[in-house]
């Protein structure tokens, strides 16, 4: 009973994967088709997406491509929804384009003979995508890391200069071994040098360990609505 439930919950968390996969895509579809002005074909894709996904930017995104049609009631009716789910410092601007939008389907029904307006300019911004931005810090970590050994190297190098220095003027004698005045920048030379050296090496190895696992640890995503200051132009909202 147990093995049946865990593949039955490992069966679950696969299709779940692959939906979203899909919704990726079929946003990222509805994006370029909404730049071409297919809104047809951008409401298509965008509600497909939202029926495997449930990510309720997406009914903001529809109400966008109708809007643009002039299908002001179904505009409505998907901000509307998209409005339950909508943070609170949206709400003001959200409830201006609402108001706006009543007004020309207001219009638009007094005036059948005329139904279409001129809609005011949309701006369309493209989703930025998330993983390539978050693969910069790999490259930081290893930055530091090579810079860290190359600094490292030239310490060592340095602590074993004064070391041989040192050498060369200490003298051993009975077990014991005897150094002249002379010999006390060298030592301390190769101590200050020899603690540097570790230090960079060990800075090293860390930025390697964080850039190896800021490569295999997986990326988080988001799903939010862009708002444009003063409530003119709105974005089209989501993010993957």
């Amino acid at each position: 009973m147990t093995t049946l439930l865990l593949c039955l919950l490992v069966g679950t968390a696969a299709a779940d994967e692959t939906d979203d996969a899909r919704a990726r895509e079929l946003y990222d579809n509805g994006a370029t088709l909404y730049d071409e002005g297919r809104y047809e074909d951008a409401i298509a894709a965008w509600n497909e997406a939202y029926r495997l996904s449930n990510r309720a930017t997406l009914l903001f995104n529809i109400a966008q491509a109708e809007e643009r049609l002039g299908r002001y009631r179904e505009a409505l009716d998907h901000l509307n929804r998209y409005r339950a789910f909508a943070s609170s410092n949206e709400r003001e601007t959200l409830d201006r384009r609402i108001a706006n939008l009543e007004r020309r389907l207001a219009e638009t029904e007094a005036n059948p003979a005329n139904p279409t307006t001129t809609t005011p300019p949309v701006q369309v911004t493209t989703p930025t995508p998330e993983k390539p931005k978050a693969r910069v810090l790999p490259w930081v970590f290893l930055g530091v890391g090579g810079a860290s050994a190359v600094t490292g190297g030239i310490f060592a190098g340095m602590a074993g200069a004064d070391r041989t220095e040192a050498k060369g003027l200490c003298v051993e004698n009975g077990g014991n071994v005897f150094c002249p005045t002379e010999a006390t920048d060298a030592l301390a030379g190769d101590r200050r040098n020899s603690l540097i050296a570790d230090i960079a090496f060990g800075v090293a190895g860390a930025g390697v360990l964080g850039g190896v696992l800021t490569f295999v640890l997986p990326v988080n995503t988001s799903v939010g609505a862009t708002w444009l200051p003063g409530g003119g132009a709105v974005s089209l909202g989501g993010r993957f």
